[in-house]
């Protein structure tokens, strides 16, 4: 009766072990499931701007003042295209990065803005620049004021300089306004940082 029971446990534990076997030959057979590649998303391209070439001149006159290089040499991309408002981005493979804003809401004043995002400008010594400083930041404002709807002729009315070359710079446009409404503030090596144009309302 014991030979009888063992031999019936001996039988039952190699069905178990078959068994397991075979299962573990199933899985190790079966491929596992394949990861869905990620899918990317394409990225968003804007339409144009309505007045693209105003911000195409503004940037051209900025980037030739600073590093005497065209549009052509880099790329121009269209950051925001909204009910009255716009931003254009450039970069080159050298890593400068301009934006030229615009915001143009009805019965306010229009607003044009370039800003190099690597120009640091820390403040200016009341220096007066030497005249052919002063002669190429009057060209940028003639040529700021030609690109938008500003009133010419552009007018300085200040413009301060330190040995660094860090400096500030004001103008009015339409020799009309007290207060400038076109200031541009330079880094150091004279490179402008920033250009900010305000046309009145009419």
């Amino acid at each position: 009766m014991l030979a009888r029971s063992q031999a019936v446990l001996a039988a039952a534990l190699a069905l178990t072990l078959a068994l397991g076997i075979a299962g573990c030959a199933k899985d190790a057979a079966e491929p596992a499931p394949s990861q869905k590649p990620a899918v990317e998303k394409p990225a968003v391209v804007l339409e144009p701007l309505e007045d693209q070439q105003r911000y195409v001149e503004i940037l051209a006159a900025g980037i030739d003042l600073s590093y005497s290089l065209e549009p052509d040499s880099g790329t121009a991309v269209v950051e925001a295209n909204v009910e009255n408002y716009g931003a254009l981005r450039w970069t080159d493979d050298a890593g400068h990065s301009i934006v030229v804003t615009h915001r143009y809401v009805p019965s306010e004043p229009e607003q044009w803005h370039y800003i190099d995002e690597g120009v640091t400008e820390t403040g200016v010594t009341e220096n007066v620049p030497k005249p052919e400083l002063r002669a190429q930041w009057q060209a940028l404002a003639d040529a700021i004021v030609a690109a938008t709807n500003a009133e010419p002729p552009a007018t300085e009315l200040y413009a301060w300089t330190s040995n660094s070359g860090v400096a500030t710079a004001s103008y009015t446009t339409g020799g009309v306004l007290d207060d400038g409404n076109l200031v541009f503030n330079f880094g150091a090596g004279g490179k402008l940082g920033r250009a900010s144009l305000t046309i009145p309302v009419p």
